[in-house]
């Protein structure tokens, strides 16, 4: 398409956007309210996120080794550990660590103390800390411990003590991602059948004007660039309206929710800012293509050209 081609047909769909400005409005705000949604659901994702990594690193599987396990035997087991790629880390506590550490967590109860001192021994086990890069890779650990080779050093895996904890964090993060495709999808289609009828109206209250421009020799997509490009124009101003409408609410609500988190929560307003361009981006992109896609669908079936 030539350069003054090209202006004439923005011009013209520049001209029908303002032309039906309040069935415009009514347009870029509902595209708005989707593109709302969607940031929301992003934000409410990373929230999730950032509350089930805290939990997920509070979380973990112990192993109790028998008293007569030597320490290179169990370093032979945290290493074939360490080579699982569900590792993410694991912690060994000496049976002489762990009793270093009751005592230090017990040094104000003289009842516990006294009671430790008569020991003829130390009654703790050695023990490892194991965390999985993914709760739902707990089980493989806990099988893979299982191994027959493993059982004459291990005494106990705690895994059916945190299986509970474990299982609601796995349908948590799996609900949240469920209704936020839900909710996602809705607010798209409704978002595409609102541009849809405002461009097959447009189509309708200019039908005269088309079959005049047909008359004088324009092509068809001549006839229908002025179209999309109002599709693209309701895409691109309901972008700028959610982002300018984002920002303060973001400033207002993110102090509120680092607090609610004790400061482990994700600085949403940090976040945003961090990710400025790339927020832009993507709001422009999703915006732009439901403007395009639902123009392209109307004219498709109502501007038989």
């Amino acid at each position: 398409m030539k350069s003054n081609s090209l202006g004439r047909v923005i011009k013209f769909g520049a001209t029908g956007f303002w032309r039906n400005i309040w069935l415009s409005v009514a347009t870029i705000i509902i595209i708005t309210l989707c593109l709302l949604i969607f940031s929301s659901l992003v934000i409410l994702n990373t929230l999730t996120n950032t509350a089930i990594k805290s939990a997920q690193d509070k979380v973990d599987i112990s192993v109790y080794f028998k008293t007569l396990v030597q320490e290179p035997q169990i370093q032979s087991i945290v290493y074939d550990l360490e080579e699982l790629p569900e590792t993410k880390s694991v912690q060994y506590i000496s049976r002489k660590q762990a009793l270093e550490n009751f005592t230090e967590l017990h040094k104000d109860n003289p009842v516990i103390l006294e009671s430790l001192e008569e020991l003829q021994e130390n009654p703790l086990r050695a023990t490892i800390n194991i965390k999985a890069n993914d709760p739902v890779e707990y089980p493989s650990l806990v099988s893979f411990l299982g191994q027959e080779k493993y059982q004459p050093f291990i005494e106990k895996i705690n895994y059916n003590d945190n299986k509970p904890v474990i299982d609601k964090l796995i349908s948590i993060s799996n609900t949240v991602k469920k209704v936020g495709l839900g909710v996602s999808a809705v607010f798209l289609i409704i978002s595409l059948i609102m541009v849809f009828n405002t461009v097959r109206l447009t189509i309708y209250s200019r039908r005269e004007e088309i079959e005049i421009m047909k008359l004088v020799g324009a092509t068809n997509w001549y006839t229908r660039w002025p179209f999309l490009i109002e599709g693209i124009l309701y895409g691109f101003f309901a972008s700028v309206a959610s982002l300018l409408i984002l920002y303060p609410i973001l400033r207002q609500i993110s102090p509120r929710i680092t607090s609610f988190f004790g400061g482990y929560g994700q600085d949403l307003l940090a976040y945003f800012v961090s990710h400025l361009w790339m927020i832009i981006a993507l709001n422009m992109i999703v915006a732009i293509f439901l403007g395009a896609i639902s123009s392209l669908i109307a004219i498709r079936r109502y501007l038989k050209v």
